[in-house]
């Protein structure tokens, strides 16, 4: 079922629907840290740079959202003092460390390629063809010659989404470092041109 969906760049109002879709969406990932969806949500609000995002907005509030970072900087930023005081001292240290490296750090991508982030659409506007709509907007909007992003192999659906886009693997991978439980596989794949 098709909705209607306005795609626009993210703006400071739209700080805390995005922070709530992207932690409903990456629960798991916080549980290590957090059990208390609130708190994660707080957690991604309070770091996403939002000049990064663009969200669709149905029905007069944020459905979805994706973000796009390069080589001149990421969507996420850490402020240290946010985590320990939502999460305790020694948690929120260790959090903020993690998040460092894995979200802020800057990506070593070839010149003239955007690096696609969250594709996250919120859990009652999903099957609407929703994600489809963000990352085809998000790759219209020509920023860059090329984008790549990474999906968990266990992400059936994104991984399908992704490759009905023309995107195709350059490397597989392990990751735990921000899952903290058993690592996972992760599939980097780039996208460099127009879509079948």
């Amino acid at each position: 079922m098709q909705v209607e969906a306005f795609f626009r760049a993210a703006g400071e109002e739209d700080r805390a629907a995005i922070g709530a879709i992207l932690a409903r969406a990456y629960e798991q990932d916080f549980r290590i840290l957090t059990r208390d969806v609130k708190v994660a949500a707080a957690l991604m609000a309070g770091g996403i740079v939002v000049e990064r995002f663009r969200v669709l907005e149905a029905d007069g509030g944020v459905v979805a959202c994706v973000a796009l970072s390069d080589v001149s900087g990421r969507t996420f930023a850490v402020e240290p003092r946010q985590f320990r005081r939502l999460t305790g001292r020694i948690k929120g240290t260790i959090a903020s460390w993690v998040f460092a490296d894995t979200l802020v750090k800057p990506l070593d991508l070839p010149e003239g390629t955007g690096f696609i982030e969250y594709v996250t659409v919120a859990e009652d506007w999903r099957g609407r063809g929703l994600g489809r709509r963000l990352l085809a907007e998000t790759l219209a909007l020509g920023l860059h010659e090329r984008y790549r992003l990474t999906v968990q192999l266990r992400n059936r659906v994104a991984l399908g989404l992704y490759r009905s886009f023309g995107f195709v693997l350059i490397r597989s991978y392990r990751n735990g470092l921000l899952d903290t439980f058993p690592l996972q596989r992760e599939l980097l794949l780039e996208y460099a041109g127009r879509r079948p």
